[in-house]
């Protein structure tokens, strides 16, 4: 056999040779599996790692995780900058398992996934650097019912029902006209517009006339500007503007039916100004009642 035909082939098997066991060193994966498949927002989830490689695998000390949401392409949420040199502070032997949990504060809701960056064969105490990145299974996150707890009020006469906080009360106060506040004493009315420290949202019922159009029937009570939008099979109206001091933010209604919601925060601060951190506290709970609110079968 020719010697330089010879060499050629040696050098061959060599290469191949190199080859497969570069193949077999990295063959395998890192498993990343999700204790559940769908979560709400502040929910704590719990990963596991498990892994299949023949060597080490490494995770970096300053981004040991990416959570990463599905839009048109995964995209991560931003972190801020690392203050420390990004050494390797805990590695996952071949066949072994790491467990750790992630509290989903604060995300938006939608499909998400986890993305780990590995170093293979490292050692703790290097610098960390990525030699690839594995991706754990899709779940998705859900906006947190922050009125699953919450009691429901019932009205049959009016026709409608709402959820409101279980530590707040309702007030009859006359007829069609309903006060639910975080107070057992009676507000309404005497104690509205005075300095006492109190919150809550009024719900009014009317009678809308037949011959009455939504424009006409909101002109007369000196609303001139609204947003109109149908939730839930109801008509529902986003107040944005008024010429007169009229109850009713948002009304919801029908052909027969109509239904003012309105929120006050009487609480004040020492210096008798209006406390702005409850008024808010009562404009979010105000909202989220606004998502419970139903008309009777």
């Amino acid at each position: 056999m020719n010697k330089k035909i010879l060499v050629v082939l040696i050098i061959l098997i060599v290469l191949i040779i190199g080859w497969l066991v570069w193949k077999y060193q990295i063959s395998g994966n890192v498993l990343i599996t999700t204790d559940k498949t769908e979560y709400e927002q502040k929910e704590t989830l719990r990963v596991k790692i498990k892994n299949n490689f023949r060597k080490n695998v490494c995770f970096s000390s300053c981004y040991p995780y990416y959570l990463e949401r599905k839009t048109e392409e995964w995209k991560s949420y931003l972190y801020g900058d690392c203050q420390k040199k990004d050494l390797i502070e805990t590695c996952v032997n071949p066949g072994e398992v790491k467990a750790f949990e992630i509290t989903l504060s604060p995300v938006e809701a939608g499909l998400h996934r986890i993305a780990i960056p590995i170093c293979s064969d490292c050692k703790t105490g290097e610098e960390f650097k990525e030699s690839r990145k594995f991706y754990s299974n899709e779940f998705t996150i859900k906006e947190k019912d922050e009125t699953a707890n919450w009691k429901t009020y019932r009205n049959e006469e009016y026709g409608f029902e709402i959820k409101y906080p279980d530590d707040w009360h309702i007030h009859e106060v006359e007829d069609g006209y309903i006060g639910i506040v975080d107070t057992e004493e009676k507000v309404f009315p005497q104690m509205v517009f005075q300095k006492s420290n109190w919150m809550g949202v009024t719900i009014i019922y009317y009678s809308k006339p037949t011959d009455f159009t939504w424009e006409e029937w909101l002109r007369k009570r000196d609303i001139v500007g609204y947003e109109k939008s149908t939730e839930r099979g109801l008509e529902v109206i986003k107040i944005t503007e008024r010429t007169g001091i009229f109850p009713g933010e948002v009304f919801f209604g029908n052909e027969k039916k109509i239904y003012g919601l309105d929120y006050m925060s009487e609480y004040f601060n020492e210096d008798g100004s209006i406390n702005r951190e409850k008024e808010q506290e009562c404009l979010n709970i105000f909202n989220q009642m606004l998502s419970t609110f139903r008309l009777l079968e």
